[in-house]
């Protein structure tokens, strides 16, 4: 009975590792410190391994201090990226936690090391291609609010293979897709809403 009881566990915690290196979990547009707490505390239930920060209003230098408040509330193995909307890339000595939306991805230059990249098409794709980025996310997949169109899965798939990086799926995706992500040549799942905001 020990032995199947620590078996379980075991099994649970390598499957709990596993599900935590699929999922990155995005914010939405957080407005204050509070606002941004409030989605720090919904998502602390989810094994994520990534966070991204992403605001249009916010300064790049106050991106860099949520930035700084998240990390000092989640777990030490969550990766906490940052989505601004202008980035000074003149003055940028860690572009690692950065992340280029597709505006900056054709403005980043190649000899940085940047977080990830926003992809929607085969000419982003292309240009992420240049760069040294840890993975890009490709959207929307699914149908949401924010776009007039999607890729869906065959397309995704399509465009994730003309990737040198991990393709991770984003747009309209719940938990309950990843499955069929995976089956689809992602190498995880993001969104906003997937997280119970």
């Amino acid at each position: 009975m020990i032995h199947a009881t620590v078996d379980l566990v075991k099994n649970l915690s390598n499957a709990t590792e596993r599900l935590r290196r699929l999922l990155y979990a995005i914010t939405p547009n957080f407005i204050n410190e509070e606002d941004l707490s409030k989605f720090l505390s919904n998502i602390s239930m989810y094994p994520i391994s990534h966070l991204i920060l992403r605001n249009k209003n916010h300064s790049f230098i106050d991106m860099m201090y949520f930035r700084s408040l998240a990390l000092n509330s989640l777990q030490t193995n969550i990766k906490v990226i940052i989505n601004p909307n202008d980035i000074p890339f003149n003055k940028i000595h860690e572009s690692q936690y950065i992340h280029l939306n597709s505006k900056n991805l054709f403005k980043a230059t190649t000899n940085k090391l940047w977080a990830s990249a926003s992809c929607h098409n085969i000419e982003e794709i292309t240009a992420a291609n240049k760069l040294n980025l840890e993975f890009v996310f490709l959207s929307p997949v699914l149908d949401t609010n924010k776009y007039q169109f999607k890729l869906g899965w065959e397309k995704f798939s399509k465009l994730a293979k003309e990737s040198k990086h991990p393709v991770v799926a984003l747009g309209g995706i719940g938990q309950n897709d990843l499955e069929t992500a995976i089956s689809y040549g992602a190498s995880g799942i993001a969104g906003i809403s997937m997280f119970g905001t």
